[in-house]
């Protein structure tokens, strides 16, 4: 094979990363066909350099990165229902193949190569920013106001901004079909994710006027998109964000003061302006019973279902703390607990329905033990030193949003929150290490 073939076989692997870039327009069967394609392409066209570049870096990345998925494969193997587990572990598998393709396979991920990712991801959101946007009203339409489709754009902002996001949602479900993935806290942790990408993208100072005007309106676009889809862990880490990312940038204490000083009157403008009066309902109010319920008694007119479905884990991991369930029975040890206490943790007051943890760290140390948790927290930690170390605050912010998020919210146990983590954790981890492995 001459120079000129083999250098075109050896773009085929970044090529289908970049088609990765685009998988939230992608329904789940090509998105894994899409990632089957890439780990595939990538072992068999760099299987050469495999060899020298695990004796560069070494076990300890993947080791930092997967043990703790390693360790939920094994928790498979002493569960009782064998099914189960391996089914549970479907949608994840991602979490073990990507980190060793991409780290141990593919040449070195560069600034310009994530830049070209990050435009991909972005275009792919808008795109079904739009679509949401349309489909919503749409909904709203045939369900409230007629003609609202035939009306101006600033009417049909304040049509939609009368009901919350899973109002809308529930008539567009009931009138429509819906293509794409419309859960509030997955919609939600892309529209964030696509924030950072613009926020870094913005940060280049090669960036020309006109590039930087179209990103800053994208940021805002996609600020007051994911306020909208009333996500309260992801719009509590975009708070975070907004308020401590441009002050861990700002040098001058005038400039910090008056930084500080827009957000107050900004922020004391949009409460005074009823923009978010949707914000009162079931769902956010919940919030406040979860809180309020931890301290009181579970009495059943003011407690939020978390706190069930938590008491119930703890309890769980308090009996079986060391090793766990195993992944593939930790769902029915759940409902066990649920039925066991008569507790209601669904909606339309249903006892003992199939609702998991709500909480990632809880999930990882019911199926796999203390280990797993260990190991999965020592991957946050370090990721998050390799990130400083390198001054890639973008990706800090990254590792910080979803070691929240995690906390109300299983999110690396479904394909749409796995893709999100597993591809971005390895671009930017692959991109930062290396330059830094000596030093931490």
């Amino acid at each position: 094979m001459n120079l000129k073939h083999q250098l075109k076989w050896e773009n085929l692997p970044f090529f289908l990363l970049l088609l990765l870039s685009f998988y939230p327009l992608m329904k789940p069967a090509l998105a894994s066909i899409g990632a089957i394609l890439f780990l595939s392409t990538t072992i068999i066209i760099f299987r050469a350099e495999a060899r020298l570049k695990f004796e560069r870096i070494g076990i300890k990345s993947f080791a930092t990165n997967c043990l703790f998925y390693v360790l939920l494969i094994i928790s498979v193997f002493y569960s009782e229902n064998l099914h189960v587990g391996f089914k549970a572990l479907q949608s994840s598998v991602l979490i073990f193949f990507f980190p060793i393709a991409v780290f141990y396979f593919l040449p070195n991920i560069t600034n310009r190569f994530i830049d070209y990712f990050s435009y991909g991801f972005i275009l792919s959101n808008l795109i079904i920013l739009f679509y949401f946007y349309n489909l919503f009203v749409e909904a709203l339409t045939i369900d409230r106001f007629a003609h609202l489709t035939e009306k101006s754009f600033w009417e049909q902002l304040e049509k939609l901004n009368l009901y919350p996001y899973e109002f809308v949602l529930s008539k567009a479900e009931k009138h429509l079909t819906i293509q794409y993935e419309s859960h509030k806290v997955y919609l939600a942790l892309h529209f964030f994710v696509t924030i950072l990408l613009a926020v870094r993208l913005l940060l280049k100072v090669n960036r020309v006027l006109i590039f930087r005007i179209i990103l800053s309106l994208l940021i805002l676009v996609f600020i007051a998109a994911t306020i909208y889809t009333q996500s309260i862990t992801t719009v509590f880490c975009l708070i975070l964000f907004i308020i401590g990312f441009p002050l861990a940038f700002l040098r001058s204490k005038i400039k910090k003061i008056v930084y500080c000083t827009i957000l107050l009157v900004t922020g004391a403008l949009v409460l005074s302006s009823g923009i978010l009066k949707t914000y009162e309902n079931k769902n956010t109010t919940s919030i406040i019973k979860l809180f309020t319920s931890i301290n009181g008694d579970l009495e059943e007119e003011v407690v939020d279902k978390r706190i069930y479905i938590y008491r119930c884990a703890v309890n769980l991991i308090k009996k079986n703390s060391f090793l766990g369930y195993g992944v593939g029975d930790v769902q029915q040890n759940l409902n066990n607990c649920y039925n066991e206490n008569n507790y209601k943790v669904a909606e339309y007051k249903s006892i003992g329905s199939d609702i998991n943890s709500h909480n990632y760290y809880l999930n990882l140390w019911l199926s796999a033990g203390l280990f797993c948790i260990l190991t999965f927290l020592y991957l946050l930690y370090h990721n998050i030193k390799v990130s400083i170390l390198q001054r890639n605050f973008i990706y800090t912010s990254f590792l910080l949003f979803f070691a929240i998020s995690l906390m109300t919210e299983n999110i690396l146990v479904r394909m749409s929150g796995v893709f999100l983590f597993t591809i971005f954790n390895s671009l930017f981890y692959s991109s930062s290490n290396l330059n830094v492995k000596k030093k931490v």
